[in-house]
């Protein structure tokens, strides 16, 4: 039963005839015991269409476990394809490896021969770059996976705040709707099969606040609330800031810069932490932060702004654009790079032109901690004998 189970029918058959199979039958039988496992782990039939495509190849690399197990891999794999055709949880674990006793980047193309040790860490996860650099689609389709499952917990505990947030302002809570029974309604007019469904959509923008608005509150007292929320965002905004937030800015959702699928800073205006920033539900792309003052902000529908703050994390970083302008002179690019670094900011983007008055208009999208941080900046470069003005794009 366990050959059955782990084999097929067609091994048990084999094995029960006391027949020997041919080197290509069990190739063929390996190679749809695999497919079948893939089945079992894609849910877009799309994506299994092109899971298969994958693995229509002929090996062009052998490389070897540290106790001499054979892996057969596509040229050009890394020790991430590695680590998944090991198992998915050494692949989501994977977070450095070894080649022939060497430490080696996780995208450091293998070679027939090598000899791969993967080092797993607890803490690590699957990263979306990661995808940039594998090859065999089992390993893509479990980065895939483990991205979708993050992204649809972040927008579950992103929704849960928001409903939470809507409900508080007619006097009801989460909890008390579903004792009651009244989340059946709740559900029904949003079209959602369960609460689940109903806190992704929100915290992902398929459905937006305006529209949980309208089924939580009469038509004729919106225009007057919506005017008093416009002005409350702005000062919550404001308290949160500047560090003087009351209980009730648990309202407020936090956000960590750059590196988050359903939070994420526009690219517009770059805000910085230091600015004042409010936060726009777009549709089905999670909430975009802009700043208050934002051209483009002003231009969207201001009953889907919601307030939001730094988290304050010290370790992140945050993208600001600078627009520099100075006379054209010789080692002018690496004067300007050498007082960036030297306040130990990074320089992401670099774009210049020469204008007809034979000045250097150069546009620089620099990494920053903070405001200070990017006015600190600002004020070193625009110390340069050379240079003429410094401002934020």
């Amino acid at each position: 039963m366990d050959r059955i189970a782990q084999e097929g029918i067609a091994a048990h058959w084999a094995y029960k005839e006391g027949q020997n199979i041919s080197q290509s039958d069990a190739r063929l039988f390996k190679e749809l015991k695999k497919l079948v496992q893939t089945l079992q782990e894609v849910e877009d039939p799309s994506e299994f269409l092109e899971s298969v495509r994958g693995e229509l190849y002929d090996p062009d690399i052998y490389v070897l476990t540290p106790t001499g197990e054979v892996r057969e891999l596509p040229r050009g794999s890394t020790p991430i394809d590695f680590a998944y055709s090991i198992h998915s949880a050494v692949g989501d674990k994977c977070s450095g490896a070894r080649v022939n006793g060497q430490i080696v980047p996780l995208r450091h193309e293998l070679q027939n021969g090598d000899i791969v040790e993967i080092i797993t860490s607890k803490n690590q996860h699957p990263r979306r770059a990661w995808l940039q650099y594998v090859k065999t689609s089992r390993a893509r389709t479990c980065i895939r996976q483990y991205l979708r499952r993050e992204e649809k917990e972040k927008a579950l505990r992103l929704g849960r705040e928001i409903c939470e947030r809507e409900l508080r302002k007619h006097d009801v809570a989460l909890k008390k709707l579903i004792k009651s029974g009244h989340i059946k309604m709740l559900l029904k007019k949003l079209r959602c099969n369960s609460l689940d469904d109903m806190l992704v959509k929100v915290g992902s923008g398929a459905i937006t606040v305006a529209h949980l608005t309208e089924v939580l509150e009469p038509p004729e007292t919106r225009e007057e609330k919506e005017q008093r929320a416009r002005q409350e965002l702005l000062e919550k905004n404001k308290k949160a800031e500047s560090g003087k937030g009351t209980a009730a800015d648990s309202e407020i959702v936090d956000i960590d810069g750059l590196d988050d699928m359903l939070v994420r800073v526009s690219q517009c205006c770059k805000p910085v932490p230091g600015d004042e920033i409010v936060g726009f539900i777009t549709t089905g792309r999670g909430i975009s932060v802009h700043k208050a003052d934002c051209p483009n902000l002003r231009t969207t529908d201001p009953r889907r702004w919601i307030a939001v703050r730094w988290s304050g994390s010290p370790k992140a970083t945050h993208r600001s654009a600078l627009l520099i302008r100075a006379e054209n002179q010789k080692n002018l690019l690496v004067e300007i790079s050498s007082t960036i670094n030297a306040d130990d900011a990074e320089i992401v983007e670099l774009n210049s032109r020469i204008t007809s008055e034979n000045l250097v208009e150069m546009e620089v999208v620099v990494q920053v901690s903070d405001l200070n941080h990017l006015q600190t900046l600002q004020q070193h470069l625009q110390q340069m004998p050379v240079v003429i003005e410094v401002r934020r794009r």
